[in-house]
């Protein structure tokens, strides 16, 4: 018999493992660590890696989100004999995961929450690349906030020294320490020196980075955003300024304090709203998210400042969101409702809340009974049909929105009959000429169309 073949396999399935197999460096980049495995290879494109590793068209995911997760690239642990979790550790999920983005597979919530905060080409500092046994480039060179290297006191070039070329951050050509464009190397070229205000907040950003970016043991607490949040109103106080005295020093976006010190589901901080916070308290980011808040003790005579504070803040802002109050003060709501005194204010609280929602509904309706209005006699105008689509979308909302309001509601219920009646009619209308014509034979037909010739 002879001998069954087996089906030719592609090439690379014969490569376990690659050749040479380099290891991680501390913090470094993942789009640098695969430029690195692949020059140590030998390797002409950094398309041949992805080949090897089975990317496929997730390489594409990982050219426009570079380092941002390591999703796409985990046959990278077949090849070199890295571990996920090295993987991992050289992309921006450590810090994710300090603010509550707990998966690495969900690159896009990421992505916001990192927007203006990361250099879209490779940034470095030449004298950490010459001082480099085997070169390559820190995942912190990433941000945008880091001006300059910590070591060497000079900044980051933002391109090729000689030619003054933007640098991919996951070139084609595997080549760490050369430019493409006038393959001068990198490593000789000059970085301008800090000035001394600029070298200790330097300092400070590295720091703060080097901390977010290094992987940490996630502990079983609760949402690390809301643990956060708690972290900074605890530093807010210490400084002694409410929430509302803390948005209005944030002129341009006052909305931080409250987006982060409530965890907000609806206006969710970005990375970049926690520096600027940060920097309003005068506290590094390492220092803030190291807190640790001493337990608040459960008797009314403590609760209670509390719970005017909370009260208040939220009154100041003119807005009660459910279940605010608990947040802010990291005690559920059944506890304070123990109390007789904190009960008590929660009442009047709430009361205060219906009260200020029914003016604003009252004076919600009373704007939209005159844009309806409105909307019917423009209509009118241009005699085009009066229905509560069309008003709908002249207001600006839809016909559900609209008669959620009882006056509103009022104006619309007649358009709304005599829409109907409308189409009832001209139904019943179509329904008779059709029984007719089934009716009627081919001879009382031609009988019909005579006569009325």
């Amino acid at each position: 018999m002879a001998e069954q073949l087996e089906p030719q396999q592609p090439p690379w399935k014969i490569w376990h493992q690659l050749p040479l197999r380099p290891q991680p460096a501390e913090l470094e980049s993942l789009t640098s660590y695969i430029t690195r495995v692949a020059q140590a290879n030998g390797l002409r494109t950094t398309a041949e890696l992805a080949a090897l590793v089975g990317a496929g068209y997730n390489w594409r995911t990982l050219r426009s989100f570079p380092d941002g997760s390591a999703t796409s690239v985990l046959g990278l642990t077949t090849l070199t004999g890295c571990t996920q979790t090295d993987l991992e550790a050289m992309t921006f999920l450590p810090l994710a995961r300090r603010f509550g983005y707990a998966y690495s597979a969900n690159s896009h919530p990421l992505h916001r929450f990192l927007q203006g905060t990361l250099a879209s080409h490779l940034r470095y500092c030449p004298m950490c690349l010459s001082e480099q046994a085997h070169p390559y480039y820190r995942l912190h060179w990433r941000f945008l906030a880091l001006t300059g290297c910590h070591l060497h006191n000079c900044w980051l070039l933002n391109g090729c020294g000689h030619c003054e070329t933007r640098l991919s951050l996951l070139p084609l050509h595997p080549e760490l320490t050369a430019c493409p464009a006038c393959h001068k190397d990198l490593r000789t070229c000059q970085s301008p020196r800090l000035k001394a205000d600029e070298s200790r907040q330097l300092s400070q950003r590295s720091s703060d980075l080097i901390f977010l970016l290094t992987p940490f043991p996630q502990p079983q607490e609760e949402n690390s955003r809301i643990v956060t949040g708690k972290r900074y109103a605890f530093a807010r106080q210490q400084k002694g300024l409410s929430l509302l005295e803390a948005a209005s020093l944030l002129e341009q976006t006052p909305h931080i304090p409250s987006a982060i010190e409530y965890a907000s589901l609806y206006k969710k901080a970005t990375f970049l709203d926690y520096i600027q916070y940060a920097d309003l308290l005068e506290y590094s980011l390492k220092e803030i998210l190291s807190i640790s808040i001493p337990p608040l003790l459960l008797n009314e005579d403590t609760l209670l400042p509390r719970v005017d504070e909370a009260i208040q803040e939220w009154t100041d802002q003119e807005q009660f969101m459910k279940h605010s109050i608990n947040k802010h003060i990291g005690v559920p709501i059944k506890v304070l409702k123990k109390y007789p005194r904190t009960n008590s204010r929660l009442l009047a609280c709430h009361k205060q809340r219906n009260f200020m929602t029914a003016q604003e509904n009252q004076q919600r309706e009373e704007e939209l009974v005159q844009l309806v209005r409105k909307a019917i006699k423009q209509l009118e105008e241009l005699k085009e049909p009066v229905t509560q689509r069309r008003i709908a979308r002249l207001v600006g909302m839809t016909p559900h929105g609209l008669r959620f309001y009882p006056r509103v509601e009022a104006l619309l219920m007649p358009i709304a009959n005599k829409h109907w009646n409308a189409k009832h009619q001209s139904y019943l209308v179509s329904v008779q000429q059709r029984i007719l014509s089934l009716t009627n034979g081919p001879e009382e037909e031609a009988i019909d169309e005579r006569v009325q010739s």
